[in-house]
């Protein structure tokens, strides 16, 4: 029996109303849930559960973002910033999972490095956010390719953090512009989904995509 937990009360009544079992984090059946479940499905971290009751659980981690960088524990960065507390805090409670997931075998590797498990531990199941670069391509996929027009193209995935609200904070995306017309370069941007998308000015080489544009066949196109 699948059991889905959320802190958003409106989430709950929309399961429940949709024939799911759904109950809040903080309630008793969330509390009784964790406690009692053999496996937990997490997208973030164990804050996604009853954290504190979740230690005979076994926590696979279905992610939520795309591993194209280094991440999380292969991200030395991030690591060497944490003071002692969160790290330990993250090792052995919120980041300490059984299983991840990953789109295919190329990403093992890369996932089981970022998430601190043995490669085996890796289930290649797919996911969604590249499974859906392979449906038919959409009208601003068209629209891109008539853009790109034979120029050579770069994509750009800028990444976002808490607290940022534009990705192109510091950047002088005029300057930019003129050093792509002048080369006969496009740049294509695809924000993270939280990220704005506003920017003020026309740029004749710079394109902002949808976010939830499906690229494989621009890919082709693109030269880095």
């Amino acid at each position: 029996e699948a059991v889905w937990l959320t802190r958003d009360t409106d989430l709950v009544d929309e399961l429940n109303s949709n024939g799911y079992n759904a109950f809040s984090i903080r309630s008793l059946h969330g509390v009784y849930y964790s406690i009692r479940a053999k496996r937990a499905f997490v997208t973030h971290s164990r804050w996604d559960i009853c954290w504190w009751a979740s230690g005979g659980i076994e926590v696979v981690n279905l992610t939520h973002g795309i591993p194209y960088k280094k991440y999380r524990w292969s991200n030395s960065a991030e690591v060497d910033n944490m003071g002692i507390l969160e790290y330990t805090i993250k090792k052995y409670i919120t980041w300490n999972f059984h299983h991840a997931v990953a789109p295919s075998k190329v990403f093992v590797s890369t996932v089981a490095k970022a998430e601190r498990v043995n490669e085996q531990d890796v289930l290649v199941t797919g996911l969604p956010k590249y499974d859906s670069h392979y449906k038919q391509g959409t009208d601003e996929d068209k629209n891109i390719l008539e853009y790109i027009n034979g120029k050579k193209s770069i994509f750009y995935f800028p990444t976002w953090r808490e607290g940022q609200s534009v990705w192109f904070e510091g950047l002088d995306l005029a300057e930019m512009d003129s050093f792509l017309v002048k080369n006969n370069i496009n740049l294509l941007i695809i924000p993270h989904k939280n990220s704005s998308k506003d920017i003020q000015g026309v740029h004749e080489n710079i394109y902002i995509t949808d976010t939830n544009m499906s690229f494989d066949i621009i890919l082709e196109h693109v030269y880095l």
